[in-house]
């Protein structure tokens, strides 16, 4: 059950005309992570008392508090606490779940910046209440201020060599005023759940199970490895790994014999040891230019307005392959991108199958 300090709102409009800065923030959001409370508070009671330990609510966890009066790098956010309780909940699961609370402060609210990105809003749609407008500025101003907050937090405990990820639709946002304690926002972003996937029961037919199995049973071991991983990384949220993994189903299926064999003949009008070597050696680009040769040019499924689109959405595909493959997060642009590398490596099956 999420937890929630207040669900009293604040009033964006009144909290926009007062401009005061002197406020204090507060920050919750729950973590998965890969270090446990308990167990260290398990094994030292049984240090001093020897004998078996409950691993139950009943376990007194302390929490981790820490204070602080320190800024974060060019930005004007200061630290004031941050207090790290143990959720503890009996599962099987392979992290802990802990409860996340930082207390912070603006050393100044950019109201002048603001009331220009509200007016350029009140300019662009004026057919929008000012009070709608005002909401959605003020929202991203915070936002980014959250962000910066969690991203610092979650970064810290990697780099201490610890898994650590923000558990989705847990992130709450307060400010405390002289008056009382409003909920600013509730972030629901995150990966996905299984509710993104409903698939009714009386849908899955014994044929369907047959049909799926023989079809899955003809590929090759180490692609179906990779399409289990790529799946798997996605649900959890791991976006670039998830890329490269479908990613690698193409570049493995453009290699085999069988693709080869209908992509040269295609192509080239010939086959030959010696273009499967070149083919073999090709940079990814390369290979997106001999994919869209054999699968999209000369397809008549594919509009023609669009296949000068997919050529473009392929060697974007590739850029970004390369740009994680050299250590560089592209978690934005592998999420936008995995539907149409997922589509891709679909496509690609059907020619190895």
């Amino acid at each position: 059950m999420h937890y929630y300090r207040t669900l009293t709102a604040i009033n964006w409009e009144e909290f926009f005309e007062k401009k005061s800065n002197d406020c204090e923030f507060i920050l919750d959001f729950e973590i998965d992570a890969g270090f446990s409370f308990a167990t260290a508070v398990a094994r030292e009671k049984m240090r001093e008392n020897p004998g078996p330990v409950t691993l139950d609510e009943s376990l007194e966890i302390p929490d981790l508090q820490l204070s602080f009066d320190c800024s974060l790098k060019n930005t004007p956010i200061q630290l004031k606490s941050i207090i790290i309780k143990s959720l503890f909940r009996l599962t099987y699961e392979a992290t802990d779940k802990y409860r996340v609370s930082t207390n912070f402060k603006l050393k100044k609210i950019d109201f002048d910046k603001l009331e220009k990105d509200i007016a350029r809003r009140m300019k662009d749609k004026p057919e929008l209440p000012a009070k709608t407008l005002i909401s959605v500025s003020m929202l991203e101003y915070f936002q980014d201020k959250v962000d910066t907050i969690k991203e610092n937090i979650i970064s810290f405990i990697e780099l201490s060599g610890y898994f650590a990820k923000i558990i989705p639709a847990t992130l709450s946002l307060y400010v405390k005023t002289e008056r009382s304690l409003f909920r600013m926002f509730q972030q629901s972003g995150g990966h996905e759940s299984a509710g993104h996937y409903p698939i009714h029961p009386n849908n899955i037919t014994k044929e369907l199970v047959i049909n799926n199995h023989e079809r899955f049973s003809l590929l090759p071991t180490n692609i179906k490895k990779h399409y289990q991983k790529g799946l798997h990384y996605k649900f959890l949220g791991f976006y670039d790994e998830s890329y490269l993994c479908f990613y690698k189903i193409i570049e493995t299926a453009f290699k085999t014999d069988k693709f080869q064999s209908k992509a040269l003949p295609h192509i080239f009008g010939v086959d030959s040891k010696q273009l499967r070597e070149t083919l073999n050696k090709s940079n990814q680009r390369i290979m997106m230019l001999f994919i869209y040769q054999i699968m999209i040019k000369g397809n008549q499924d594919f509009p023609d307005e669009e296949k000068a689109l997919f050529l473009a959405k392929m060697l974007e595909a590739s850029t970004v392959r390369n740009d994680i493959a050299h250590s560089s997060d592209q978690t934005k642009n592998s999420k936008a991108m995995l539907p149409f590398i997922m589509n891709l490596s679909n496509m690609m099956l059907l020619y190895i199958e």
